[in-house]
């Protein structure tokens, strides 16, 4: 039984799904991971492991957390596995952006977009004579070699380095906790004889003899006792074992450096305490013998240079590793063509692609043969309702279907794409958009409970009423192939098959928390999103405009707009095209880094608004101002899956419209409304009602990020500096020579914050420069080195390359020099390298 009927069958039956088939080995998908231009998250390269081990699979992608960038990345991984991959979606311009994602790294001769655009088939006949007519010359397999060796021999040198590394970290991190132990120890130990405190901190401890420890153990374990004997005869010591007693405190405190009068002030209970502080300072100072601080930052800086080498896009939109897999998919198109029957395949699809008239397009189709096709090209995409006419109707063609926006695809189209598949893969988040936005209104809703009734009330193995089919998500008139995958009662989505992505790199962090924190906490992200762009020259920037009109919504002939919102809205947009330093304008013009020429969405919940805008945009700016824009003006729904530099929301309300707060306020339609913006969103709206408390929300939280003191404009926002956030004695000596470190130099314009939350993490110290806008985010060396289980790299590593991702500076602080040396060294160290950076 192939996979749609399996799945179809479960949620009939209302058994549990199984997978049927084979799953691929893990190491087999990370050796992928290595060959590919990207740096996944781990979210990410879960998602991909999930799609390819299960037959049904599900990735929840909330806004700018890369859905498409996955996408691309699956179809590369299992192209590279010998998969053959389907990607879909209800919408043209979802596909259409991962095949731009997928032929910048592989070419075009590597995947097959679909469309019944005249455009797109032309440029597509063009692709497959290029193909055909290509020759390959020696002079190109020579570079080609000349590439595969490069790569490959680079791969080959961050492999060693990563694994000697894992070696390296494990002691690092085993190292760092010996020494907090050790700290911990010294402190509590402290606190019971406070007079002893610079002794204690002083003692040499059992550093190079393994063996005394257990001596000096054994030497007071025999006092002790010569102690409770005594006791016994009324605190009467006999001279032989008072000699005793004298000879083993004096190698006690020998051996452990302490003075005598210190002995004969605290005894035995004192002694036992000074050896355990003995033996934890021991274990970390033998462990950092092993360790060596200059090896650590050679197989780092190896691990980084290659990092470097392999993933750095050039100017041209390539990259080691992009140039890699072109060549190696050239040479394999080539190897095929070799063969002349595949030629004959791809002479006689690009006829194919000329006939619209249905007998002609069967007829044309029986000369193709696609298993030869898909060879040729192993990433097929196109838009669900033109890929129809393309393929063979054959069950499990493809080893992988994505259907991307899935929140919006209905089930009536779907079903027959799916039974093409061997594995499906969703894609979408539950929490924006569904069926609705998806424009399926064929079917009437009680036509369909008629039919259904008719259908399937009667089956006699698993016979399901209408409101049994509606628990069920079963309906196409309201449920999406999503809302089928989630829906409880069908048992098909676990832990196993279910991923969520959480790296946010659309919108600049204020904007970006709004989302996070209005829609994304909960029990999957119980921390929101991590917001990817909060990095302090991003974090200190006011992203957020709230613009009160006067005036109330008008009902005219039936329709309702609001005038004065749509007067302020065109107003705006007059104002960014002209570089107008409007008062409106003026925290959007101190962010520094727009794009000369700024895309804008106008976004709305009502229609009438929407069309009333556009009638007056049309009056009001020339083609060539809308063009230069790309302006878009819809409903949410239209937003769905787009994106602007500047979105302008307005929702056509006033103080009436309190009857309205279920429609404007549905969390899934704000969260697609107020999500779209790179780089601003302006709030243009009437009086808001009291009861339309997300709206209140969204204005009460921004104005109040939108500080008025111009020193605190150049500060990330929320972030400080605490030492009653350090824990441990090392942390809290490392703040206070950055607090003084940032105050010496106060020429340079620094502030110090620790604590800080970015990208998901948090960091140790992050220390800012608001007149060169550069800052170094520090870390203690060995502290995260933990060995990830779900990675092929340690937590240290993975979090050095997310905060990379993000753009971060990352400098650790020598954690060894700190212990083995001395903390003036070790800071001297970082300020040195600090200043180097901070001065260029």
């Amino acid at each position: 039984m192939n996979t749609l009927f399996r799945l179809i069958n479960t949620v009939f039956s209302g058994e549990e799904f199984q997978n049927h088939h084979p799953k691929i080995a893990s190491n087999s998908i990370y050796e992928c991971f290595s060959n590919i231009p990207y740096q996944l998250s781990v979210e990410q390269k879960q998602a991909v492991i999930n799609a390819l081990q299960n037959d049904i699979s599900y990735v929840q992608g909330p806004p700018g957390t890369g859905k498409s960038f996955t996408i691309s990345a699956l179809c590369l991984v299992a192209m590279s596995l010998g998969q053959k991959v389907l990607v879909t979606s209800q919408q043209q311009p979802a596909v259409k952006i991962v095949w731009q994602k997928i032929t910048q790294v592989i070419g075009d001769s590597g995947c097959l977009l679909l469309s019944d655009d005249p455009q797109q088939k032309a440029r597509t006949k063009k692709i497959i004579n290029d193909v055909l007519s290509h020759s390959v010359s020696s002079e190109y397999n020579a570079d080609r070699e000349a590439v595969l060796s490069s790569a490959n021999s680079i791969l080959v040198r961050l492999s060693k380095s990563t694994d000697k590394l894992l070696a390296v970290f494990e002691n690092l991190n085993q190292h760092y906790r010996l020494n907090e132990s050790y700290i911990e120890a010294l402190d509590r130990v402290s606190e019971i004889f406070p007079d002893e405190a610079e002794s204690l901190g002083n003692l040499p401890g059992f550093l190079n003899d393994v063996t005394a420890l257990d001596k000096c153990r054994k030497y007071i374990q025999e006092c002790k006792e010569i102690r409770d004997n005594a006791f016994s005869y009324g605190g009467k010591v006999p001279v032989s074992e008072a000699l005793r007693l004298k000879l083993l405190i004096t190698q006690v405190v020998g051996m452990t450096g302490i003075g005598i009068e210190s002995y004969r002030e605290f005894r035995e209970d004192y002694l036992e305490e000074v050896a355990v502080l003995c033996e934890d300072k021991a274990k970390a100072y033998r462990l950092s013998t092993r360790l060596d601080s200059k090896t650590v930052d050679y197989l780092r800086d190896s691990q980084l240079n290659a990092f470097k080498r392999l993933y750095e896009w050039d100017s041209f939109g390539s990259n080691l590793l992009s140039t890699k897999l072109r060549s190696e998919n050239e040479s394999r198109v080539s190897a095929l063509l070799s063969d002349t029957s595949y030629g004959s395949t791809l002479r006689n699809f690009t006829a194919r692609l000329r006939w619209k008239i249905k007998s002609r397009v069967l007829a044309a189709n029986k000369k193709i043969d696609f298993a030869k096709l898909f060879d040729v090209f192993p990433i097929v995409l196109g838009e669900i309702k033109a890929l129809h006419p393309y393929l063979p109707f054959e069950e499990e063609i493809f080893d992988l279907v994505v259907v991307d926006e899935a929140s919006q695809v209905n089930l009536a189209e779907i079903m027959p794409i799916l039974f093409r598949a061997k594995k499906i893969c969703i894609v979408g988040d539950h929490k924006q958009l569904g069926i609705e936005a998806g424009g399926l209104y064929f079917m009437n809703k009680f036509f369909e409970q008629l039919m259904w009734q008719r259908s399937f009330s009667g089956v006699s193995s698993s016979p399901l009423s209408v409101d049994e089919a509606l628990s069920k998500s079963l309906l196409v008139t309201q449920h999406s192939i999503l809302d089928l995958f989630r829906n409880e009662s069908n048992s098909l989505l676990s832990e196993k098959n279910f991923c969520s992505l959480k790296e946010h790199f659309r919108s600049l962090p204020m904007l970006a928390e709004f989302t996070s924190s209005e829609f994304y906490k909960d029990e999957v992200y119980t921390e929101g999103l991590r917001i990817m762009t909060s990095t302090p020259d991003r974090q200190k920037l006011v992203a957020f405009k709230d613009l009160h009109v006067e005036g109330t919504r008008t009902d005219r002939k039936g329709k309702k707009f609001h005038p004065g919102e749509a007067f302020k809205v065109i107003e705006l947009i007059k104002n960014i095209l002209n570089g107008s330093e409007s008062d409106d304008l003026q925290e959007m013009s101190r962010i520094p880094f727009l794009p000369p020429s700024l895309t804008i969405g106008v976004v709305s919940f009502i229609s009438d608004q929407v069309q009333y805008i556009s009638e007056c945009s049309l009056k009001e700016l020339s083609v060539d101002q809308i063009s230069s824009c790309n302006l878009l003006i819809g409903t949410a729904d239209a937003f769905q899956g787009n994106e602007r530099d500047v979105m302008i929301f307005t929702p056509s309300v006033d103080a009436s419209c309190s009857r309205s707060v279920r429609f404007m306020e549905e969390s899934r339609r704000f969260n697609v409304a107020t999500s779209r913006a790179k780089y601003f969103t302006f709030f243009v709206h009437g009086t808001l009602p009291a009861n339309m408390e997300r709206m209140n929300r969204l204005v009460s939280t921004m104005s109040s990020e939108a500080f008025t003191d111009r020193h605190s404009d150049l500060l990330p926002r929320g972030w400080g500096f605490d030492l009653a956030n350090l824990k441990s004695r090392a942390e809290v000596d490392l703040g206070m020579r950055l607090h003084h470190y940032v105050e010496t130099n106060s020429y340079l314009s620094l502030s110090v914050f620790n604590r800080v939350v970015t990208c998901g993490l948090t960091a140790d110290f992050v220390i800012y420069s608001s007149k060169s806008d550069k800052a170094i985010l520090l870390e203690i060396d060995g502290k995260y080195a933990i060995h990830n289980d779900k990675s092929n790299v340690d937590l240290q590593t993975e979090r050095l390359l997310t905060l990379r991702r993000a753009g971060w500076n990352v400098f650790y602080y020598d954690y060894l020099m700190h212990f083995k040396q001395s903390p003036e060294q070790a800071f001297n160290e970082f300020a040195n390298k600090a200043n180097a950076y901070f001065a260029v």
